[in-house]
């Protein structure tokens, strides 16, 4: 992309081009499903930061006399000092609080600079005293992390994991419940996490800012925009609650309901299941063979089948995939790893596909990669694809998978259970094409979702983490998507209106103190009473034997309106123009925030144009995007660019991922890159 961003100064960029031909180019334009309930809130205290001093309501806490604190141009601005840590037995950090609002409550701010090192954390925190508080807060410049002390204790609600970092932060608490998001425009929310004050410690805390560093981190600065306050819940969730699940019955092994011994067959997991030629698979993980004795794996994966449409009395399977009259591994794993399992399944047409990751180690778990495998005979063979289609260690090495014509959605998290979760989205004729994946990345100006076309990278959460096997399926009962999945000890649940979101915050659905070493909830579309309100679910033991076990929870609901998703007509394009390329402004220097999308009317791009309305003249990013025909020759590309403010510009061709100019903050103002050319290229 020809990428410039500029802050707080002038810009000059232009980009020169020698073309006898010009063809169009085509624009994607995002549709969306349905979005997000909302509606707008008054606060009930609500500081911009724009006098020459801090509101009389706040009370700054400098225990070691180090720090500073300032309003400056619109911004709260803490200094922290070198050693301003805040821990069990350790009040060093600057704190900005004021009184805790009665009742429930919804508090949210902006970082507007962070330049904070390596071991630092700053956000907005709930504070009782140095043995009791709770902050949620970008960690390190890079994630963000909700933890705090509790009980002089250290407490850690959930490290998010959520990935890039989001500059808009909102807690809220709502009883003894409170609530962790973070949002990277303001308008579009995404939970990473709750906690419950069990013993209501924090009753009567303050609230506001703190930042923090540790392990002798030197001293940094934080900016927040401002601080906004709101009596009620921003965020309300379509569930009020979910009753303790019943178990139905165990499935597999020693007393299962189906006598799975005789494929030998006495333990394996997961078991996510699809439907495929008018049946539905269960797709089994590690699978022991029998008798049972401890974790005597002897397969990566086996395959089970049903017609059975009543799980009331338990899932009953109609057969198992075989082979000379024993479950059969339905693909092998890799030379040098440890296994090969299928973590969910989808049937297009004919033709079966299963998303397995591929483990190399299981201490500390990790993957090389996740890969399709594919069978055209009814699940008794399966060919690997990894050759052409996979997913490096990342947030796609586990999968659930939903289908909403005609696309089908595939909600992603690392090989582990502690990442967050990202969405991808592929047209169901082009699964075996990587670089037809579109990667969830956002939100446009007008709240509509944003995809990244083969573009992994661009990614950002749905959900945080922690987060083990998962499961999405949509509920018409509830009129919402929901997602079970394993949080450290707990089976949760979240819905949301959107397959983006926002999904709201976990719901316990059942804990490891009633079914020890639980794992794994998986669910499937039709398995449920009254249309959803009470639902089924596969979930999975380690100990005390190694099985899986089907169980039905009741969900209860909040008065908000269901959602029943519609297909999503597939992106429609607008030519550009002869001569021109397409230019997509954003509100920061980071491409985020697009405000608007036009046509430049020629080759020759000069950034001190009048910008088009609502961008930001000061702080703004913006990337431009053409095809040509080059006549076989070698081209120069020209560029120029301030000098005195952290502007830049970048050219690349094609696909390439080194630009051919890279022309950055301090280098010569006018650079060149060359590059021999011939035929149609993209330059971006």
């Amino acid at each position: 992309m020809i990428s410039v961003k500029t802050r707080r100064g002038s810009l000059h960029t232009f980009l020169l081009l020698f073309l006898l031909l010009i063809i169009p180019v085509a624009v994607f334009l995002v549709i969306h499903l349905n979005h997000p309930f909302g509606r707008a809130a008054s606060t009930t205290f609500a500081d911009e930061f724009a006098s020459s001093s801090l509101d009389p309501s706040w009370q700054f806490l400098n225990p070691t006399g180090t720090a500073a604190v300032s309003e400056l141009s619109g911004v709260l601005r803490i200094n922290v000092a070198s050693g301003n840590d805040q821990w069990i037995g350790v009040d060093q950090a600057p704190k900005v609080l004021r009184n805790e609002k009665a009742g429930d409550w919804s508090i949210v701010t902006k970082v507007n600079a962070n330049n904070g090192p390596l071991a630092s954390l700053a956000g907005l925190v709930i504070y009782k005293d140095s043995q009791n508080w709770i902050t949620w807060a970008q960690l390190a410049n890079l994630k963000m992390e909700a933890s705090g002390i509790i009980n002089n204790a250290f407490t850690n609600p959930v490290i998010s994991n959520m990935d890039p970092r989001f500059d808009y932060v909102r807690i809220r608490k709502i009883g003894q419940r409170y609530f962790f998001d973070a949002s990277r425009d303001g308008n579009n929310w995404t939970n990473a996490n709750a906690w419950t004050d069990v013993g209501n410690v924090l009753n009567g805390a303050r609230y506001g800012f703190m930042a923090k560093n540790w392990s002798g981190a030197p001293g940094y600065t934080i900016d927040f925009d401002y601080f906004r306050e709101y009596g009620e819940d921003l965020m309300p969730s379509a569930i009020s609650s979910i009753d303790a699940p019943t178990l139905v019955d165990k499935e597999i092994g020693d007393g299962g309901l189906n006598n799975s011994a005789s494929v030998d067959v006495c333990g394996a997991d997961l078991g996510s299941t699809f439907d495929w030629n008018g049946k539905s698979y269960i797709a089994y993980g590690d699978t022991s063979r029998c008798p049972l004795s401890g974790f005597n794996v002897d397969r990566s994966s086996t395959m089970a089948y049903t017609t059975d449409t009543n799980p009331s009395d338990g899932i009953k399977f109609d057969g198992w995939i075989t082979s000379g009259g024993r479950a059969k591994e339905l693909f092998p794993k890799d030379p040098g790893t440890v296994t090969a399992i299928p973590t969910n399944g989808v049937a297009i047409g004919s033709t079966g596909y299963l998303f397995y990751m591929q483990v190399v180690n299981w201490n500390p778990w990790t993957c090389n990669l996740s890969s399709i495998s594919t069978s055209v005979d009814g699940g008794q063979n399966w060919t690997k694809h990894v050759d052409s289609i996979k997913w490096d260690q990342g947030n796609f090495n586990q999968v659930a998978i939903y289908k909403v014509d005609p696309y089908i959605y595939i909600w992603g998290i690392p090989c582990d259970r502690n990442g967050s979760v990202k969405l991808m989205r592929v047209d169901q004729s082009q699964i075996l094409n990587k670089s037809a994946y579109q990667y969830f990345s956002g939100y446009d100006i007008s709240n509509n979702p944003t995809w990244a076309i083969n573009n992994e990278g661009a990614a950002i959460s749905v959900s945080g983490g922690p987060t083990g096997e998962l499961s999405v399926i949509y509920n018409p009962w509830l009129g919402r998507y929901t997602m079970t999945y394993l949080r450290n000890s707990e089976i949760v649940m979240r819905e949301s209106p959107n397959p983006w979101g926002p999904w709201s915050a976990p719901f316990v659905v059942t804990t490891d103190s009633t079914y020890p070493s639980l794992y794994g909830a998986f669910m499937k579309s039709g398995y449920w009473e009254n249309n959803g309100e009470t639902f089924y679910f596969r979930m999975s033991r380690f100990f005390p034997e190694y099985s899986t076990y089907l169980l039905k929870a009741k969900m209860n609901k909040n008065n908000i309106a269901p959602i029943t998703p519609t297909p999503t007509p597939m992106p429609t394009t607008t030519p550009i123009p002869t001569g021109s390329f397409a230019a997509q402004y954003f509100n920061n220097p980071d491409f985020t925030n697009k405000v608007v999308e036009q046509n430049v009317a020629q080759a020759k791009i000069n950034s001190n144009y009048p910008l088009p309305s609502g961008v930001d003249p000061d702080t703004f990013s913006v990337i431009y995007r053409g095809k040509f025909n080059f006549d076989q020759d070698t081209w120069r590309f020209n560029t120029q660019i301030g000098t005195t403010v952290a502007d830049s510009v970048k050219v690349y061709i094609d696909n390439d991922s080194s630009p051919v100019v890279n022309n950055a903050a301090y280098s010569p103002p006018v650079m060149s890159g060359i590059k021999t050319l011939g035929g149609i290229h993209e330059v971006r």
